[in-house]
Formats: C-alpha cells, sequence, structure tokens
C-alpha cells in the first residue's frame, strides 16, 4: 500500500516535473450562454473555459508562461472571436467583445449583439477548444425569457441550429 502511494507520487511529480505544471482537468468541456435580453434587444453571450484549459490556449498561442494578464486575456478573447459566431441565414454576425474575468476555476469571456427582433432561427458555431482536445464537447445554452433550448458541439460537428419561433 505504501509503495503504491510512493508510486502515485512519484508519477504525479515526475508528470509535473517535464510539464512544468500538476496533469490539467481531464472535462474537455465548455459552456456558452447565449441569452436573448428583450429589453435592450441584444444577445449576451457568456462563454466559460477551465483554466487549465485557458493556460493551455495560451500556450498554443506562444505564451508559454501560463499568466493570464489582461494582455494574455485579450488573446483568448481574440481566439474565441475566431472560434465562436452566430449567423442568420449564413449571414455571420459581428459580435461585440466586451471583456473577460477570471472567477473561480474559469476564464469568462463576453460578448453581445444588438438586434431589433427575435429571428426565427439562429445559428450557432462553436469550434472553442476543438483543435487542443479530439474529445472536445462545447455545451451551448440559449435562453430566451423563461426557455433554454441546448445543443453542443465537438470536433466533426461545430453547427447547432436554434428554432426560435414562438419563443418572446
Amino acid at each position: 500500500m505504501k509503495r503504491r502511494n510512493v508510486l502515485r507520487s512519484a508519477l504525479l511529480v515526475g508528470t509535473w516535473g517535464v510539464t512544468g505544471r500538476a496533469l490539467p482537468h481531464t472535462m474537455q468541456f465548455t459552456t456558452t450562454q447565449i441569452r436573448w435580453q428583450v429589453n435592450t434587444r441584444r444577445w449576451e453571450i457568456y462563454h466559460a473555459l477551465h483554466l487549465d484549459d485557458a493556460f493551455e490556449l495560451l500556450a498554443r498561442l506562444g505564451d508559454p508562461y501560463g499568466k493570464l494578464e489582461v494582455e494574455t486575456q485579450a488573446k483568448v478573447l481574440r481566439y474565441v472571436e475566431e472560434k465562436f459566431a452566430l449567423s442568420l441565414d449564413g449571414q455571420i454576425l459581428s459580435l461585440d467583445p466586451v471583456g473577460t474575468q477570471i472567477e473561480g476555476d474559469f476564464l469568462w469571456i463576453y460578448q453581445e449583439y444588438a438586434m431589433k427582433k427575435l429571428p426565427k432561427k439562429i445559428d450557432v458555431r462553436c469550434q472553442l477548444l476543438h483543435e487542443l482536445y479530439p474529445n472536445q464537447q462545447n455545451q451551448i445554452n440559449l435562453v430566451v425569457g423563461e426557455e433554454v433550448k441546448s445543443g453542443r458541439t465537438r470536433p466533426g460537428t461545430v453547427l447547432h441550429s436554434f428554432s426560435l419561433s414562438g419563443l418572446v
């Protein structure tokens, strides 16, 4: 028993020594919430990336130090702008970046888009972290009033369509 614990500790320390940090979480999962604000006529978009994934992404983007400071958070925001899009009738909407925030174990990225009226259908392209993890899944929750519609994207399936007919 003691030998097994020593071996586990050696494996963990050895892995940390090779990678420079402890083993990352294994969820390979992001969450995006797209919320229609009826009073302001805006879509508010919130993306949650686990900090381990954000560090891994920054390393791929050329920041091997993994510091989530203002400049590096802006890199992640630009990455999200490339990998996430809303579209109507095949036309990609130009989302406004709002900012980023670290809360707990997550980096939150905020975007928004003004729209005069709720469309009948909206398409969501979400490729967040697909190039990092072959099993990556991205949960998308679309909220209109009290209604919540959900979908997922993964490598190979990056587009999800939501019907909004009959909502607000």
